[in-house]
């Protein structure tokens, strides 16, 4: 997840599922579908003086020609996601749409 390569406009996925991994690590993975063929990032918010319980990250996506309108799925893998998470998770950023995981108590 490299911030510095990672541009693009808010998008938002259709499911976000945290798969364990070897050694209790997990990999993030989003899954949606773009009216275009789409790059997909994701792209973390900088840690200000006090660490949050969420660490905020935005989904961003990246038309990749223009084309006629043609849904397309798209899938981004994060495996070092531990490497961006908050105390608590992390509260992913789309268009319309947020979620955190894990899920925050009410």
């Amino acid at each position: 997840m490299a911030s510095e390569e990672c541009t693009g406009d808010r998008i938002d996925w259709d499911e976000a599922i945290m798969r364990p991994m070897v050694a209790g690590e997990f990999v993030l993975v989003l899954t949606g579908v773009a009216p275009v063929p789409t790059s997909v990032c994701l792209r973390p918010s900088p840690i200000g003086f006090v660490e949050d319980e969420y660490r905020q990250i935005e989904v961003l996506g990246t038309m990749n020609s223009i084309e006629p309108q043609v849904e397309t799925q798209w899938t981004v893998e994060e495996p070092n996601i531990a490497e961006y998470c908050g105390r608590v998770g992390i509260l992913l950023v789309g268009a319309t749409k947020r979620e955190f995981i894990p899920p925050k108590d009410s």
